[in-house]
């Protein structure tokens, strides 16, 4: 019963020292298992937060690049409006302009016919009143004539010494 209690002693210690074995095991493992989870844990918020920051990035980049194209079409459609109303409004004035030379052509060949048929009238008139003033001058200067010859006739005065009063009559009345 002496090496019975030895081997008991051995025995017992053994199984102490298998569960105390078993148990830093079990505690390793656990300890092991929350290392890693809690490596697992930083890692993943750390990715997390470079994942993050690489969207904001992204983000920032994208809208930044978006910003200044439309920035860029929005100044060259004003540009193209610009031009666009700068043609419209040289189109209208050209418009403007040729409508006003038209206006001005018609009303100075209105304003000049009206003049020569002023004129013309007037120097109408004009010619009538000297035709009939020269008319009735010469009217009166034949019955003057008239009656001058019939006076010379009367009188006895020849008849070559008349024709040549009649030729300085009319030589007179030529001029």
């Amino acid at each position: 019963s002496g090496i019975n209690a030895e081997y008991g002693y051995l025995l017992a210690g053994l199984l102490r020292g298998a569960q105390t074995r078993r148990q830093i095991l079990k505690q390793t493992l656990s300890a092991t298992k929350i290392q890693a989870t809690w490596r697992m844990y930083v890692i993943r918020t750390t990715y997390l937060e470079q994942k993050h920051a690489a969207v904001k990035i992204q983000s920032t980049w994208r809208m930044h690049s978006q910003r200044s194209k439309y920035s860029d079409l929005k100044e060259k459609t004003v540009q193209i409006q610009a031009w666009y109303r700068m043609y419209r409004q040289a189109q209208a004035y050209k418009n403007q302009r040729q409508s006003c030379i038209k206006i001005q052509c018609g009303w100075r060949g209105y304003s000049a016919r009206k003049q020569y048929h002023t004129t013309r009238n007037a120097v109408i008139r004009i010619q009538a009143a000297v035709r009939k003033h020269n008319a009735r001058q010469l009217s009166s200067c034949l019955q003057s004539l008239q009656v001058l010859r019939r006076r010379l006739l009367d009188q006895d005065i020849s008849l070559s010494q008349v024709r040549g009063i009649d030729k300085k009559l009319s030589e007179m009345l030529g001029s």
